[in-house]
């Protein structure tokens, strides 16, 4: 859990870690511009994010800023979510590429990016029932998202290779609830005082 003592790491260290991650948005840009017709669009913004990455990772190493709660996690938290979004454009690539379903993808990224990230706390202590009216309505609206992905591509009924719209359904679905974790580890450098209540994380 990202909760445990903050741990400092030598550089060599964090710059394998760091060059280890960046393989989750590597994966994920070139399988959305593998999608047949192939994309360049993907693959170069994939590299261009690579490049960055590189350089971003080198530069806290050598000014010493690694271990640093917010130079370390939030572009960890941001390259990750990246890798999300890309999950994304997979689902939108193998289900036609409908304008509609981008927009519909678009709002749930944010609805989900927002919810964890104003709710961190009570999402991180796995206690949902301190959160409030407004809160639980969100969630609902969240936790839907991917019913609507699935009802809308049925919908149109233009699917061209069900094995590519299972899988692209598969990780999508997926990394939009190991989005919703990964924002609420902001908490890290946005708070980093506060513990979870282990009574709370335990359901007690």
């Amino acid at each position: 859990m990202i909760f445990n003592e903050w741990r400092h790491i030598t550089k060599p260290a964090y710059i394998v870690v760091m060059f280890i991650l960046f393989l989750l948005p590597l994966g994920a840009g070139y399988l959305a511009a593998l999608i047949d017709p192939w994309s360049s669009l993907w693959w170069e913004l994939t590299q261009k994010l690579f490049y960055l990455w590189v350089g971003w990772t080198l530069f806290c190493a050598i000014f010493g800023l690694h271990n640093k709660r917010f130079a370390r996690l939030f572009p960890i938290i941001l390259i990750l979510s990246v890798a999300f979004a890309l999950t994304l454009v997979i689902l939108w690539r193998v289900t036609g590429e409908l304008e509609m379903m981008a927009w519909i993808l678009f709002v749930s990224y944010w609805l989900s990016t927002g919810f964890a990230y104003v709710y961190s706390k009570p999402l991180i202590q796995k206690s949902v029932s301190s959160i409030n009216l407004f809160g639980k309505c969100w969630l609902i609206f969240v936790a839907v998202c991917p019913v609507i992905w699935i009802i809308y591509t049925i919908a149109q009924g233009e699917i061209n290779s069900i094995p590519n719209v299972i899988q692209g359904f598969g990780m999508g679905i997926c990394f939009y609830f190991i989005h919703i974790y990964l924002v609420c580890t902001s908490m890290k450098f946005r708070d980093p005082n506060w513990e979870p209540d282990q009574d709370q994380q335990l359901g007690r």
